[in-house]
Order: structure tokens, then C-alpha cells, then sequence
């Protein structure tokens, strides 16, 4: 990922027009960082950060060609304490849980149809009218808004954008993948984007959003012949994972929504079997989140039959 986009990521990372809000601040800290060669992002990171402290306070200004390796710098600073006896800087901070969000979204999405389906429909779009070839576009531009909404650094920025009735897209699809691209350009700009980045159209623009923050800008998996919706908004998410052999399915309640972890190494997810089917099906691990936010307070006990269940089911041959 280039530095330049992990303000949209990792926690604490200033935003380009968040240093320019505090830019005598910021400025004092480029000349201090000047002396300290552990937080050096590159060869080029000591004349930068001179360069952009006498800009930030004598001019409240910012070049935006230097916002890549300050953040970069920024980055480091963040993680030292981690990773002061790691020169690879390997431990980054830690993540934004906005970004979590999309990326169990945008992830889960690219391999399950259904849900791209199921998150048009939850946002009042009639499914019908979306064209197959546009939903993927369309299910991303919603999970970005979404993105931007919830984090309320951006609200100020972006309220021209969204405007009172917050970006309302009446049903119309390209409206709403155009206020997403309008969103990404607000607030990348210059200092994230080159010129001919910006210019972009929209359906580009969004995908190479996606790329730079090393999610899937292309579904895996467009097959819709064995879709099932739930008519309703929900606030269950499913996702394969690699996790130890000994655990079957892993609860996590996120920010109102309950994640399932299936793990692909326990033999119920990978063994063609009929009498393992049913715990293949996303329809029963659906049924099954939804009954369990209604016991969010025993979802240890709940995780803990699970965990039961899950090495009955190893031991089985």
C-alpha cells in the first residue's frame, strides 16, 4: 500500500487536510523529526521534512508532493514503540476499525453474490433494476460511502458532498457510483492522486481506490445460480478464514455486526460429505446470526457449544 493512503487505515495517521488544520503543530514536529533517523521513511525523508516545517510554519502551506513521505514518517513515528527493535518497521499501527469494516465487506463480497445482491437491496435499490455487470460497481460505491460516513473526520470535508439528505441516490445507480468517486476525489486529491488518476472515470477511479488499499477491486465469484436472500437488513457477515484446525466457527461482534469465521481447515468446510452439507450452507449460518444477536450477552457460551460441536465433528469419521 503507498504510505500516502494509510491515513485511511491505520489509526492516528493525519489526512492531508488534517496537517493543514494543525499546520504550525505539525510543522514544529517535521524540524524535530529531522533528528531522528530511526522514523526516516527513505534517503529523501530529512530534506522533506525541512522542507515542509518551514512551509507548514511560515506558510501554513503544504507541497503536495511531500504528503507520501510524511505520512510514511508519520507511519513510523506511530509504530516506534513496536517496533524499535524491528528495523523493517514490520508492526504497523493499528488498524482503523472503519477500514475493517470495509474490508470484511469488500473481501466477502468479491467471493459471495449474495451479498453483493443483499447489500443493493438493503440500501432501497429494487435488485431487478440493477444490471447484473453493475451491481459489483454499485456494491462497492455503497460500502465506500459507507466508509466515509462513519468516520466522523471526514464529515466537515464532505458535507458539501453529501449534502442534507447525505448523498441520497433515488434509486439511481450511477448517481450513487458518482457521488462515491466525487467522495474519493474530495478527499484524496492532489496530495494522494496524480492528475491523471483524478481524471479518471468513475468506475476506474473507484476500482483503483480499492487496489491502493489492497482490497479486491474485481468479484472472484459471479455466479448467482444458487443465490438465497433474506429480505431484510442484516447485520450478520460471513467469512472463510484460516484459523487453527482445532476451531470449527469463530463469533466476533464488530461494531453492530456479528462476523462468523468459518475456518477452512476444519474438515466440515473442505470434506464433500452429506452429512456435513448443512454447515456449508450460508442460509443456516445466517439463521444461526441472526438467533444469536438476540444473546450477545452469551456469546461465550454460545462459542463455547460451537467449539464442542466443532471437535465432535473432527472425530467423526
Amino acid at each position: 500500500m503507498k504510505s500516502s493512503f494509510f491515513f485511511l487505515k491505520y489509526k492516528k495517521i493525519l489526512a492531508p487536510f488534517e496537517i493543514l488544520k494543525k499546520s504550525t503543530d505539525i510543522g514544529w514536529k517535521c524540524r524535530k523529526y529531522v533528528k531522528w533517523g530511526e522514523v526516516h521513511y527513505s534517503s529523501a525523508s530529512k530534506e522533506i521534512l525541512k522542507k515542509s516545517g518551514d512551509e507548514l510554519i511560515e506558510e501554513s502551506s503544504l507541497n503536495f508532493k511531500s504528503y507520501e513521505e510524511l505520512s510514511g514518517i508519520f507511519t513510523r513515528v506511530q509504530s516506534w514503540a513496536r517496533n524499535k527493535d524491528n528495523p523493517e518497521y514490520d508492526l504497523l499501527p493499528e488498524v482503523l476499525p472503519e477500514y475493517e469494516k470495509l474490508q470484511r465487506a469488500i473481501v466477502a463480497g468479491s467471493k459471495r453474490p449474495g451479498l453483493v445482491d443483499q447489500i443493493i437491496i438493503n440500501n432501497k435499490f429494487l435488485i431487478d433494476d440493477v444490471p447484473v455487470k453493475k451491481r459489483w460497481n454499485l456494491f462497492c460505491a455503497l460500502e465506500i460511502q459507507s466508509y466515509f460516513k462513519s468516520n466522523r473526520r471526514f464529515t466537515e470535508l464532505l458535507s458539501g458532498i453529501l449534502g442534507n439528505d447525505e448523498g441520497s441516490h433515488d434509486g439511481d445507480v450511477s448517481r450513487s457510483i458518482s457521488l462515491s468517486s466525487a467522495l474519493i476525489r474530495e478527499v484524496l486529491g492532489l496530495y494522494c492522486l496524480s492528475e491523471s488518476e483524478i481524471k479518471k472515470t468513475d468506475t476506474k477511479l473507484i476500482e483503483f481506490f480499492l487496489e491502493c488499499l489492497d482490497l479486491p477491486s474485481h468479484p472472484e465469484n459471479e455466479d448467482r445460480s444458487n443465490i438465497e436472500f433474506i429480505a431484510k437488513k442484516t447485520n450478520v457477515l460471513i467469512e472463510q478464514a484460516e484459523l487453527d484446525r482445532s476451531i470449527f466457527v469463530r463469533f466476533d461482534y464488530v461494531e453492530g455486526q456479528l462476523i462468523i469465521k468459518q475456518n477452512i481447515l476444519h474438515r466440515v468446510f473442505y470434506e464433500d460429505s452429506p452429512e456435513l452439507s448443512i454447515y456449508k450452507n450460508e442460509s443456516f449460518w445466517l439463521m444461526t446470526g441472526e438467533a444469536l444477536l438476540s444473546h450477545l450477552g452469551k456469546i461465550e457460551i454460545i462459542q463455547a457449544f460451537f467449539t464442542s460441536l466443532g471437535l465432535k465433528l473432527s472425530d467423526r469419521t
